[in-house]
């Protein structure tokens, strides 16, 4: 499943599909959560299935002195439907790197990009995060992060 899967020309598209719209909204309020200190925010909880949910308290636990200044970086490589509910989305994103000890400090670990798949689920009427997944398939080495430095 290797980024030559991915149609690189179908790439500026896929930042407009409805499933990136609902990925880009559940890493804002995971950013907004771990700020807030509340995995029970709503926006988060709005913008996961409850499966994802279940997993907040050890996803983000590792995160309880870090302040996130925003958006998790991340690029996408393209959206796959699997089907009329379920759509895949390869990206790049920042593993860690992004967390700070305080608003204004400096990152508290190492900056490190991940390659992965995301998956959307199509519930409600809103595209909601069900799993998100390492992928060493999925090449990072030539994406740039969009507000990240090198």
């Amino acid at each position: 499943m290797g980024n030559a899967r991915w149609n690189a020309s179908k790439v500026a598209s896929a930042t407009c599909d409805l499933a990136v719209v609902g990925l880009r909204a559940n890493l804002r309020a995971s950013s907004d959560a771990v700020n807030a200190r509340d995995l029970r925010l709503p926006a988060l909880m709005a913008t996961s299935t409850a499966l994802r949910q279940a997993r907040y308290p050890v996803l983000l636990a590792e995160d309880p002195k870090t302040y996130f200044p925003g958006l998790r970086p991340f690029a996408v490589l393209g959206v796959r439907t699997v089907s009329a509910t379920r759509k895949r989305i390869p990206a790049c994103s920042l593993g860690s790197g992004l967390g700070l000890p305080k608003k204004g400090g400096k990152p508290v670990e190492h900056r490190k990009v991940l390659g992965g798949v995301f998956e959307m689920v199509l519930e409600g009427g809103a595209w909601k995060l069900d799993t998100a997944t390492a992928d060493p398939a999925v090449s990072c080495a030539s994406v740039a992060l969009p507000g990240s430095p090198g």
